[in-house]
């Protein structure tokens, strides 16, 4: 049998120790490595949570922007939230009334699952900016809020109980810039974790604080809401089953605006005052009648026939209108008259040769505007010429026709003198609109 040398067992022996030291630290190394990828996952597996209750919150909020705006009661799936800032109210929620408001959060934890959070749960704050009290539907009342695990995140393995930097920067990371925490150095404060927004710490001088901000001007604040001021600039057809209402503000389509429904235009121009902008559309009124108006060249200009009545006051003359019914109406001395009395039924109806003391007959006129008239158009004759059938008349110079009470002719001469009964004159009988 050889025997190995004692200076080469000992070489051995150091060997062996060294590969053992080296297959540990790997051992500690890779586990260590488990653990971190485990508690990335878990913090991710965190943030997801957050992020579900903040966009429940969002939901709620913009779905009843108005509500909130006026500190009125909230009611969603058959619940009612009381207007308030107590836990249970409509500006302090809790998960529980979120999973029965169907806001899609059914399943949502009432505690956290990352490390420490597990011993905490989450504060859904809501709140109302100041001018809300007086102006409860002006552009600057605004509602935003904040999710917030009301624990901060802590590494339970540290005797000291220090904040999980890892931890806070997975969830902060995987929650995009609606995320921020409260941080070692400025616990009071909630900070975004691009630095686009900040706000009060709640729990005080806290480090390790995680919340996600909602509402008004957060992330994905995409909704239109009450007193809205921004541009939605929609890219495809809209559909309105509701009333579209607009006094101050300006509905404007590029393309083709249908309704169905009703618009209600509640602003109010003047004809012929200065306007903006061109194409801007408005009531006013154009001689006492309702007309709708609308902005051109920067003027308020009438853009439809007036609806008006047969025979009321109108001005100036000449400007068309119309009845309900679809009569075609012409403004003649002050009054509107119908356009088929005066293009169809106006006229001439005779013209003949009457005796003095005749009767002349009035013509029946069609149209409530017609007004019947006789004209006298000459005296054919005030005698009968000599060797006719008799002698002229005794009185000489010239002669006058008129109708006097009933419509009887009487012609006479110069001193007053009646013409002779053979005595003629020429009239014609019409029926005018004036």
């Amino acid at each position: 049998m050889r025997t190995i040398p004692r200076t080469q067992m000992g070489w051995l022996s150091m060997d062996m120790s060294l590969a053992l030291l080296v297959a540990g630290v790997m051992a500690v190394t890779s586990y260590k490595a488990t653990l971190q990828a485990a508690d990335a996952t878990a913090a991710g597996l965190q943030a997801d949570a957050i992020m579900a209750l903040r966009g429940a919150a969002h939901k709620l909020v913009m779905l009843n922007y108005s509500a909130y705006q006026a500190a009125l009661p909230i009611t969603r799936n058959g619940v009612t939230l009381a207007d308030g800032s107590t836990s249970g109210q409509s500006r302090y929620p809790t998960v529980a009334q979120f999973r029965s408001l169907n806001l899609g959060v059914d399943n949502a934890l009432d505690a956290g699952i990352y490390k420490s959070l597990t011993s905490g749960g989450y504060d859904i704050k809501i709140t109302r900016s100041s001018t809300c009290t007086t102006s409860p539907g002006g552009s600057d009342c605004h509602v935003t809020g904040m999710v917030c695990l009301n624990v901060a995140v802590k590494d339970r393995s540290s005797a000291s109980g220090e904040v999980d930097a890892v931890g806070q920067g997975v969830m902060l990371g995987r929650m995009g810039n609606a995320g921020g925490s409260s941080l070692l150095g400025n616990a009071s404060t909630i900070l975004a974790s691009d630095g686009s927004w900040s706000a009060v710490n709640p729990y005080g001088a806290v480090a390790g604080i995680v919340c996600a901000r909602f509402g008004w001007g957060s992330e994905d604040d995409d909704y239109l809401r009450v007193a809205d001021s921004r541009d939605p600039s929609f890219q495809g057809g809209e559909t309105v089953s509701g009333t579209i209402y607009g006094s101050s503000y300006t509905l404007q389509a590029n393309g083709a605006a249908n309704i169905t429904g009703t618009l209600t235009l509640g602003g109010t121009g003047t004809p012929g005052a200065t306007c903006t902008p061109d194409g801007a559309m408005s009531w006013g009124t154009v001689a006492t009648v309702p007309t709708l108006l609308r902005c051109v060249a920067g003027v308020w200009t009438a853009t439809s026939t007036l609806i008006a009545s047969d025979g009321a006051a109108c001005s100036p003359e000449g400007r068309i209108a119309q009845t309900a019914g679809g009569a075609g109406l012409i403004c003649r001395r002050a009054s509107y008259r119908q356009l088929a009395d005066l293009a169809g039924q106006a006229g001439i109806y005779s013209v003949a040769t009457y005796t003095q003391g005749q009767v002349v007959s009035t013509p029946t006129c069609i149209g409530s505007n017609m007004t019947p008239r006789m004209v006298l158009l000459g005296i054919v004759s005030t005698c009968v010429v000599a060797g006719l059938g008799g002698a002229c008349n005794n009185n000489t110079g010239s002669f006058t026709a008129q109708l006097g009470s009933g419509n009887v002719l009487s012609i006479v001469g110069s001193d007053g003198s009646s013409a002779g009964s053979n005595a003629t004159a020429t009239i014609a009988t019409l029926c005018t609109a004036y």
